[in-house]
C-alpha cells in the first residue's frame, strides 16, 4: 500500500518485520559474490540491526529511496564546476523541503539525526556538507552562543529564507584562533559594530557556502570597545548578501576560492569588510556582552576559556566528521572487497580455472584490517554522536554540561585524526587493491579519496588536534584530577585505578582468552597508562 505524506511525498507503508522488508534487505542477485555470501558464519541483517537499530536503518532507506527516484538526484558524470555547484545547492534545498527530519522529529527522537546524516553523506559529500552547514552548524551556533534577540534569524533559518556560513579562518591564521586580525569596533554614538579587514592577510577564507550562496555568516573578530580596549575574539552575525538578490552589501567584498581537489559542490569563499556596520544586537552574547556605553562583561574571565566556549560548534563539527569518514571508508572497503571476490588471477597449474584474488593472503592482509577498522569506526562514531546529541539536549534544558562538553572536545580532538587518517589510508589501499580498474573514475574510489582528504584539515588540523587531546590528559595528571568526576562519559575513568592496573599481569593462556574483549580492554588500559606515565 502507498500513503501520501503531508508534503506530497509518496511512501510505502513499512513492513512490520524489518528482516522481511525487501526494500531494505533485497534478495541478492546471483553472481561471483554468491559463493562467499553463502559461506558467511553470521546473519548480515542481524549484524546491521545490532550495530544501528531498526529506526536508524528505516530512516536511512527512506531517504535513499526518495533520492533514487528524484530526477535531480541522478548522477551527472562530467559536470563542470558551475553545474556541480548548482546541483549541490539545489539538492540541499530539496532535502530541506522534504523535511525527512525536522525540528519535531529531532525533539522526539534526537538520536535519529545520526541516521539522517549518514544517509545524506552516503549519497554525496558536497550536498551534505552544504546542508549540514546551513541547517546544523550555523543555527546551532546561533542558538548555543547567541541570545533571544537573534530569534528572528533562527526563524528565517527554519523557513529556509536565509543560508548561513561559519567564518573563522583567515588567510594568515587558522589554527591560532587568537591571532585572528579581523576587527569589530564598537561605535557608542550609533550603537553599532564596525567590522573591518585591515589587509588581505586578514581576509576570512575557506568558508563553506560563502563563495556564492550564503546570506549571513557567523564571523569571528577581535572586539574593541571605547578607548580602543581589546576584549578578545568574539562571534558576530554578519549579513553578507541581500536575501532576495544574493548581491553583496556595500562594504563587503566576497568571492569564491575556486576549484579544489574535491568537494567542489561546496562554494568555499573569502570575504573582506571595509568599515562595515552591523547592529549591536548581532553580537553572539552567551559568553560576553556589552551595554549601550560599550562596557563589556563576561562570566568567563579567562580569554582562552571564553574563546573555547565560543568555539563549541567546532567540537560538534569534529564529531560529525568522524561519521563522514566512516561512510567514506565503508564505501571504499565494500567496493574493494566485492572486486576482490569477483576478480580472478592465476590458479592451479593443472586447471584452467583461476582463483578470486580475495583467496590470496596478501589481498586479505590488505583489505580485512580496513574492514575491521570500518566496523570499529561504526561503533565509535555512533557512540560519540549519541553522547553529543545527549549533551545538546541537556543544554536546551539548562543542565550544566561543562564537564561532558570538555570531555567530548578532548575525545573528538583525538578521534577525528584517528578516523580521518584511517579513512585516508584505507581508501588509498582499496584503490591500489583494485589495480588499474580502481583508477577508473567510475570506480568511485578517486572521488572518495579526494572528498575525504579535506577531513584531515578542516575543523582542526589533525596534528594540532592530537596535541589538544594530549594537553587535556597531561593537565588532568598535573592537577591530580578526580578521574571519575572529570569523565562523565567514562573515557578516562579507568585511570583512577592506574596503580593497580600497572601492577597487573596477563593471565591469558589460550587464544580464546587472548581474544576475549574484556581481556583486550584490560591490555589496552595497561598499555595506555604505561605510555602516559612513561612520557
Amino acid at each position: 500500500m502507498v500513503a501520501l505524506s503531508t508534503n506530497g511525498r509518496r511512501e510505502e507503508k513499512a513492513v512490520a518485520n524489518i528482516y522481511d522488508d525487501k526494500r531494505i534487505f533485497p534478495d541478492f542477485r546471483s553472481g561471483p559474490l554468491e559463493e562467499y555470501r553463502e559461506r558467511a558464519s553470521f546473519c548480515y541483517k542481524r549484524m546491521n540491526v545490532v550495530l544501528e537499530g531498526e529506526d536508524h536503518i528505516r530512516l536511512k532507506h527512506k531517504v535513499w529511496q526518495w533520492m533514487e527516484q528524484h530526477p535531480d538526484y541522478q548522477r551527472e558524470p562530467g559536470s563542470d564546476l558551475e553545474r556541480t555547484r548548482e546541483m549541490a545547492n539545489k539538492r540541499q534545498h530539496l532535502l530541506w523541503e522534504q523535511q525527512f527530519y525536522g525540528v519535531n522529529e529531532y525533539l522526539g527522537t534526537p538520536h535519529l539525526l545520526l541516521a539522517f546524516g549518514q544517509a545524506i553523506f552516503s549519497y554525496d559529500f558536497s550536498t551534505s556538507v552544504k546542508f549540514g552547514l546551513s541547517t546544523g552548524m550555523f543555527p546551532s551556533t546561533l542558538v548555543s552562543n547567541g541570545s533571544g534577540r537573534l530569534g528572528k534569524y533562527v526563524a528565517k533559518i527554519a523557513d529556509n529564507r536565509i543560508l548561513g556560513a561559519y567564518a573563522l579562518t583567515e588567510i594568515s591564521h587558522g589554527t591560532n584562533a587568537l591571532g585572528m586580525r579581523t576587527r569589530a569596533t564598537y561605535d557608542v554614538k550609533r550603537e553599532e559594530f564596525i567590522i573591518h579587514t585591515p589587509d588581505f592577510e586578514a581576509a576570512k577564507c575557506w568558508v563553506g557556502n560563502l563563495g556564492k550562496t550564503c546570506t549571513h555568516a557567523i564571523v569571528y573578530a577581535q572586539l574593541y570597545v571605547p578607548d580602543d580596549k581589546h576584549q578578545g575574539l568574539q562571534a558576530f552575525l554578519v549579513p553578507i548578501r541581500d536575501e532576495r538578490t544574493l548581491l553583496p552589501f556595500p562594504g563587503v567584498t566576497v568571492g569564491d576560492m575556486g576549484e579544489k581537489i574535491g568537494l567542489n559542490g561546496i562554494d568555499n569563499g573569502f570575504v573582506m569588510f571595509n568599515q562595515y556596520r552591523i547592529p549591536k544586537a548581532n553580537l553572539l552574547s552567551k559568553t560576553g556582552d556589552i551595554d549601550a556605553q560599550g562596557n563589556y562583561t563576561s562570566k568567563i574571565k579567562d580569554e582562552r576559556k571564553r574563546l573555547g566556549a565560543s568555539l563549541g560548534a567546532l567540537s560538534v563539527g569534529r564529531v560529525n566528521i568522524t561519521a563522514i569518514t566512516y561512510v567514506a571508508l565503508s564505501k571504499a572497503v565494500t567496493i574493494a572487497t566485492r572486486y576482490a571476490a569477483s576478480r580472478r588471477q592465476f590458479g592451479p597449474t593443472n586447471s584452467p580455472a583461476e582463483w578470486p584474488v580475495i583467496e590470496y593472503q596478501s589481498q586479505q592482509y590488505r583489505l580485512i584490517p580496513h574492514l575491521a577498522t570500518t566496523i570499529a569506526l561504526r561503533v565509535a562514531t555512533l557512540w560519540i554522536g549519541k553522547e553529543n546529541v545527549d549533551l545538546t539536549m541537556k543544554g536546551f534544558t539548562g543542565e550544566d554540561t561543562s564537564q561532558a562538553g570538555m570531555e567530548i572536545h578532548a575525545i573528538s580532538s583525538a578521534l577525528k585524526p584517528v578516523a580521518t587518517w584511517a579513512a585516508r589510508d584505507g581508501i588509498q589501499e582499496c584503490r591500489e587493491a583494485c589495480g588499474g580498474h580502481g583508477y577508473l573514475k567510475s570506480s568511485g574510489l578517486g572521488e572518495l579519496r579526494n572528498d575525504n582528504d579535506a577531513n584531515c584539515t578542516y575543523e582542526g588540523e589533525n596534528n594540532t588536534l592530537i596535541q589538544q587531546a594530549s594537553n587535556w590528559l597531561i593537565s588532568l595528571r598535573r592537577n591530580n584530577a578526580d578521574f571519575v568526576a572529570v569523565s562523565p562519559l567514562e573515557t578516562v575513568s579507568f585511570l583512577k585505578d592506574m596503580d593497580t592496573i600497572l601492577q597487573s599481569k596477563g593471565q591469558e593462556h589460550t587464544p580464546a582468552q587472548v581474544l576475549d574483549p574484556l581481556n583486550l580492554l584490560n591490555a589496552l588500559n595497561w598499555l595506555t597508562i604505561w605510555h602516559w606515565i612513561r612520557r
